[in-house]
């Protein structure tokens, strides 16, 4: 079981979690919030309550599980996942000493080779931010996507749970979604939700270090990888409507 030692520090969070550094175990947390401490639905005036809580967690360990064992992937290492004491589910992962690739221009990561002069220095840096996103674009395309597609099935989802993509799920409501199955190895191992917040790079080369959050990963039709080096690419999957739903009736058993 996870245990949050003294020096766990708060690093984020959202509706429905909080996310922790635990720096004694060298862990990275996220933990489910309890119902009185979560946002309030402005459409039912009740805590928020993000649909399959316990099944995302699942599928992330199981993602993990699967990447770290069959494929050439930099994935954080699973440590746990489950409920603890308190009855709060949470997932346990290695901790990536890194910044997301969408922090990467926060401030220069190579002031020797950007002539940065003193005033400069500890500020946003266009460089620094368009050289993490080229290198990520570069490794999806020459390493994530071959990895990923050498990993068939001929089910959609993971191990018997359907998660679609985020892009999907915004777009198409639905309580459960069912597995389907194909007479051939035609569904191929996809992220779900690849965008600047979940890729980690390294701090002094902004080389792609690892690959996070694997919540919405499964099997499903190669169109259904989509990334975005920048959030406004990522998030304008999530406006294309009728590309969510076209590609949701190829999936539909």
């Amino acid at each position: 079981m996870a245990v949050l030692h003294e020096d766990a520090q708060v690093v984020g969070g959202s509706d429905d979690k909080v996310y922790y550094f635990n720096f004694t175990t060298s862990t990275f947390m996220k933990r489910e919030k309890p119902l009185a401490k979560r946002g309030v639905s402005r459409m039912t005036g009740k805590p928020i309550e993000n649909p399959w809580f316990k099944e995302r967690f699942q599928n992330e360990a199981a993602a993990l599980q699967l990447l770290r064992s069959q494929a050439k992937i930099p994935v954080p290492g699973l440590r746990s996942w489950g409920e603890d004491s308190e009855g709060l589910l949470f997932l346990e992962t290695d901790l990536v000493p890194g910044v997301q690739l969408e922090r990467a221009g926060d401030e220069c990561r190579m002031p020797n080779l950007h002539s940065l002069n003193g005033e400069k220095i500890g500020k946003k840096c266009d460089q620094c931010a368009d050289l993490a996103q080229k290198n990520f674009n570069q490794f999806v395309e020459e390493k994530l996507l071959p990895e990923l597609r050498s990993l068939k099935s001929s089910t959609t989802g993971l191990n018997g749970l359907v998660i679609p993509p985020t892009w999907i799920l915004g777009s198409v409501d639905r309580p459960s979604w069912e597995p389907k199955t194909s007479d051939k190895e035609e569904y191929v191992m996809t992220h779900g939700d690849l965008g600047p917040h979940n890729v980690m790079m390294d701090v002094e080369t902004l080389e792609v270090i690892s690959i996070i959050d694997w919540e919405y990963s499964g099997y499903f039709p190669p169109e259904f990888q989509k990334w975005g080096a920048t959030r406004g690419g990522h998030f304008a999957y999530f406006k294309d409507e009728d590309l969510a739903r076209e590609l949701t009736a190829t999936i539909d058993p």
